[in-house]
């Protein structure tokens, strides 16, 4: 057909025209032609005459674009900060992938069972995005995925009480410790094949007791496990022999009566002139024994007599070694800590007078009868509480401490004697009171020493000077006097 001649198409119902171009061709559009096959009619007219043409066309689905799928999902958190990234594709094997992060283009292909991964090199804390794509002949399919990288945790730590190496004569030794991790974390303790599993503590603190172990030296191993990972520590325990312990035997101040010495329970120990010997090397640590919760004790029981006001406290406790012991008493708060063989001590600073009665004389002066009283048993009376507290929990122990007069050692009675016989007179309203002692075989003479107290001045006789005091009144008040000042003698000696 000659150039514009008239060209009619109809397809599906539709009517569509056009003219034949200079180079004979034409083309016509349809609008959305329904899935299936269709007739589609072509009518060209020219100089009064029509040609035609008929063609069956089939509008086909068009083929879906691949898939393609990063493992995890929407969003991962990794600790690692080189992370495989992978997934699956339904394209045909061998189609390109590729993956896009934090500015790096990672190239693979689908592999024959669809899978395919890409490893990227180290990425920054934080969280990225990920791209997916895949292509094949039906077009190009995408994903996305956010990737958290984050700082790894610390793993958890685990500490056994004692340090690298233990010493014990326990065969059943209490092993115990401390871990940071979460409370209700598992600890498994290993140590001469048994497997002892416990959690830890509200506080941190755990422990586990073997069955009895061998003599010698045990591994051990100590874990802990929480989110983070797991954590280990490792001690050498060794169950050694010795022989049963004996009784600790009572120490007593240096001018403590024998008597007392013989007789009364164990006394704490105070500060003596000579320096004691040393004790034997303990052991390099006591495992405490089995216990639910820790135990404490004073030495010397419930009350305990003390001949300085500086005494050592000391005591036993059943707990973990280097748990923390606090002793009060008279308003001091001591410290200290419980020692590897299982004792503790503390030194009171000087402990302050709670008794009025210091001395062992009261007396009158004039015609009323001179008195005299026996030295006080107790200078004061100080309550003692003494408190031990570990992982298990804490526990306390009381005692009294009663400070007393020094005792004599044992000595003859000193003696005295008093110039002028039964009775004397004077005319001088203040006569000085002049005579002899002995002590342990010496004699001295000279004034009587008298108390540095507050006396009444005795009323005078209106008729002379007669100081009229009774033979055993003023003897009375001599001895008293004489006791005195030879009990400041020796305290000034033993001081």
């Amino acid at each position: 057909a000659v150039a514009d001649s008239k060209i009619m198409v109809r397809v599906e119902g539709q009517t569509l025209l056009t003219t034949v171009g200079a180079d004979g061709g034409w083309s016509v559009t349809p609008t959305t032609l329904s899935l299936g096959t269709h007739s589609v009619m072509g009518y060209v007219t020219a100089a009064a005459r029509t040609g035609t043409d008929s063609q069956l066309l089939t509008v086909a689905p068009a083929p879906a674009l691949p898939r393609i799928a990063i493992a995890g999902g929407d969003a991962v958190t990794t600790l690692d900060a080189t992370p495989l990234i992978s997934g699956t594709s339904d394209a045909p094997a061998g189609s390109p992938i590729m993956v896009r992060v934090e500015g790096q283009t990672l190239l693979t292909t689908v592999g024959t069972d669809g899978g395919w991964a890409v490893l990227p090199a180290t990425l920054s804390l934080g969280t990225h995005s990920v791209m997916g794509y895949v292509t094949d002949a039906a077009g190009t399919g995408t994903d996305s995925q956010l990737l958290t990288v984050a700082p790894v945790p610390a793993l958890p730590t685990i500490v056994i009480a004692g340090g690298d190496a233990v010493t014990t004569l326990l065969a059943t030794p209490l092993i115990s410790g401390t871990s940071d991790a979460p409370a209700g974390s598992k600890i498994m303790v290993r140590v001469e094949g048994q497997t002892l599993l416990t959690t830890v503590g509200a506080g941190g603190g755990w422990a586990v007791t073997p069955t009895t172990l061998s003599l010698g030296t045990h591994s051990v191993m100590a874990y802990v496990t929480d989110a983070a990972g797991t954590g280990s520590d490792s001690q050498l325990l060794t169950v050694a022999a010795g022989p049963a312990a004996a009784a600790a035997p009572a120490v007593l101040g240096p001018a403590a009566p024998a008597a007392l010495a013989a007789t009364a329970p164990a006394v704490l120990v105070v500060a003596a002139p000579a320096p004691a010997a040393a004790p034997a090397a303990a052991p390099a640590v006591l495992v405490a024994p089995a216990a639910a919760t820790p135990t404490i004790t004073i030495a010397g029981g419930h009350a305990v007599t003390i001949y300085t006001t500086t005494p050592t406290i000391t005591g036993t406790a059943v707990a973990v070694v280097g748990s923390p012991i606090v002793v009060t008493v008279d308003g001091q708060t001591l410290t200290t800590t419980l020692a590897a063989d299982g004792t503790w001590s503390v030194r009171v600073a000087a402990l302050r007078p709670n008794s009025t009665v210091f001395g062992g004389v009261s007396w009158t002066v004039g015609r009323a009868a001179l008195r005299t009283h026996a030295a006080p048993a107790s200078l004061g009376q100080y309550p003692v509480t003494a408190t031990v507290t570990d992982a298990n929990g804490s526990a306390a122990d009381t005692t009294v401490l009663r400070l007393a007069p020094r005792a004599s050692t044992g000595a003859a009675a000193p003696t005295i004697t008093t110039p002028g016989g039964a009775t004397a007179t004077t005319a001088n309203p203040m006569p000085t009171l002049a005579g002899t002692e002995t002590i342990a075989g010496t004699t001295s003479t000279g004034p009587v020493p008298v108390l540095a107290s507050t006396v009444p001045a005795p009323s005078l006789p209106r008729t002379g000077f007669d100081l009229g005091l009774a033979r055993t009144g003023l003897l009375t008040l001599l001895a008293g006097a004489l006791v005195l000042a030879l009990g400041a003698r020796r305290s000034r000696r033993t001081t």
